[in-house]
């Protein structure tokens, strides 16, 4: 009888130990991670209106705090839309499987209103910066998109682009 019972604990004791291994990083990545996580905007059209104008100026990885992110800076604004302020721009990666939506920032691109004097919005707000926490994204090659939300009304404003972002299990990068 001895000898099971040492042998029983053994087994329980490896067992909640394994266990441990696979529900522990998740868990920790949930609490810990403050920054760059994905927002869920729910069941939104990913259709392409091709009205949007974008650019991806820099991706680069920093430190924010004690976690590291993965941060895009580009610009973005609706060619039809006189006021950009009216949307929020949300950076959509995009695979067959998932999809990610990041918040972003706006920020001052008087660049970009020099660039396209033919359109007259104030383009001057276009600017935008967002933060991925790449470990609450499953590894892949995602389409990257950009998202413009109407604040007002709810309404969206989709456009996909010829670039992606391939997550992997200590990197993300840029692709064409």
């Amino acid at each position: 009888m001895k000898f099971k019972n040492k042998y029983w604990v053994h087994i329980v004791l490896w067992g909640a130990m394994i266990l441990f291994l696979f529900i522990a990083p998740p868990i920790k990545d949930k609490l810990t991670i403050v920054e760059g996580k994905p927002v869920d905007l729910g069941d939104v059209s990913l259709e392409s209106a091709g009205i949007i104008r974008f650019n991806i100026d820099k991706t680069s990885e920093v430190k924010s705090g004690k976690q590291m992110l993965y941060r895009v800076i580009g610009w973005s604004f609706i060619e039809e839309d006189v006021k950009q302020t009216n949307y929020d721009v949300f950076l959509v990666l995009s695979s067959a499987d998932d999809t990610y939506f990041f918040a972003t920032i706006r920020g001052d691109r008087d660049d970009v209103e020099k660039a396209f004097p033919e359109f007259s919005s104030d383009l001057s707000k276009s600017g935008f910066t967002a933060l991925i926490a790449r470990e609450l994204m499953k590894n892949g090659e995602y389409r990257i998109g950009f998202l413009h939300k109407d604040k007002a009304s709810g309404e969206t404003i989709y456009q996909a682009t010829e670039k992606y972002l391939v997550k992997t299990l200590n990197k993300i990068h840029l692709s064409e």
